[in-house]
Parts: structure tokens; sequence; C-alpha cells
């Protein structure tokens, strides 16, 4: 899966994902609490291989002009 963004408020999170939807991506959120508070993170996926999902990131960044992060999916 790809990681594309973490967000404090899940607002931020919600409206990214929503662009995403309408780019036809198959993205999600989720909620984690970490030592510096509680995010939510805007994923891409799950991809069958890890090839597919580089090849989603070098998309991602170019769409968003950002870094994103190519994870391993935990269901």
């Amino acid at each position: 899966m790809v990681q594309v963004a973490s967000y404090r408020e899940e607002s931020r999170a919600e409206k990214l994902r929503s662009r995403l939807l309408d780019e036809g991506y198959k993205a999600y959120t989720r909620a984690v609490t970490t030592s510096k508070g509680r995010f939510v993170r805007v994923f891409v996926g799950p991809k069958v291989s890890r090839a597919d999902a580089q090849a989603a990131k070098q998309e991602l960044d170019q769409l968003l002009k950002a870094q994103t992060l190519v994870l391993k999916f935990k269901a």
C-alpha cells in the first residue's frame, strides 16, 4: 500500500481521500495514536505487488507534489 499523508485534523485527511477517490484511486483512512498524538493517515491500495505499489507511488508523488511511502499492507 502507499501512505499518502498523515494529518492531525481528520477533515484534511477526508478531503484528500475524497480527491483521490475522484481521481480513481482506491483510497482510505486509518486513525492511529502515536507518542506524538492522534493522526489520521491516508492510504492508497492495497496493491498486489510491491512493483504495483511503487508505480502508484510515482504517480501519486507527481499528482500531489509530495513524497509518499510504500508500506506493507496490514489488515
